[in-house]
């Protein structure tokens, strides 16, 4: 029988469809992104200047989806790693947590700089100078949303470690997660070929979701954070 109060329980819920809701809305996020940045500026420009407004929107939410999975299902695969591996979960937590900061904020000024350099406002030679400025230094162009991939990633393998030391999980969760999340760094994570590779990352984030509430609502005791020896 449960020792959960009505409280956790209600938290827990919460945590789950947070966890749920951002996995499906990400597998859609990579079916609608809408910028193919390698490709050339004109056809950039005129992919963004027919729909300067979806482009802003479908950014900004895609960011925020991230942010808010990334730091839901962070704080669930902590609630399933309560000593054994704690260390790894934790650092993995924090660069996640980190990495979905980043990330937000890196595609957060594309919502602005792309659909702002293809303003109706600005003749077409003057939109197509400032595109293909904005994609003409990829370093920059990508520093900070790559910045936030990398630690997403960083965080999500430690914290798959953290999972499998632990044991509150069947060993396939954390191997999938950590598999998965490498994979998106080697195929394109948009269209059909990312909603495919974005599959497995959904699947194992919900399984970590969805294996925390069950813990925790079964009136487990919460985690300790870093626990001395649990290494």
């Amino acid at each position: 029988m449960s020792t959960a109060t009505p409280v956790i329980r209600r938290r827990m819920a919460v945590l789950l469809v947070a966890v749920v809701v951002t996995s499906v809305l990400g597998l859609v996020m990579s079916l609608l992104f809408p910028l193919d940045l390698e490709s050339d500026a004109a056809t950039l420009r005129a992919e963004v200047a027919s729909g300067r407004e979806a482009v802003r929107w479908i950014l900004v939410l895609g960011a925020v989806n991230l942010v808010v999975g990334v730091c839901a299902l962070a704080l669930a695969g902590l609630l399933l790693v309560p000593a054994r591996g704690a260390v790894a979960a934790t650092f993995g937590a924090v660069a996640m947590w980190l990495g979905g900061a980043f990330y937000a904020v890196g595609v957060g000024g594309w919502a602005e700089a792309f659909p702002t350099a293809t303003h109706p406002a600005l003749d077409a030679s003057a939109s197509q100078e400032l595109v293909a400025e904005l994609v003409a230094d990829p370093a920059r162009l990508f520093a900070t949303a790559g910045t936030g991939a990398g630690l997403v990633a960083l965080g999500t393998v430690l914290l798959s470690v953290g999972l499998w030391r632990a044991r509150t999980v069947p060993r396939w969760v954390p191997a999938v997660a950590a598999v998965s999340i490498v994979l998106t760094f080697v195929f394109p994570t948009a269209g059909p070929v990312g909603l495919l590779v974005e599959t497995p990352v959904a699947v194992s984030s919900i399984a970590i979701g969805w294996y925390a509430w069950r813990r925790i609502t079964a009136g487990a005791q919460t985690p300790v954070l870093i626990a001395p020896g649990a290494h």
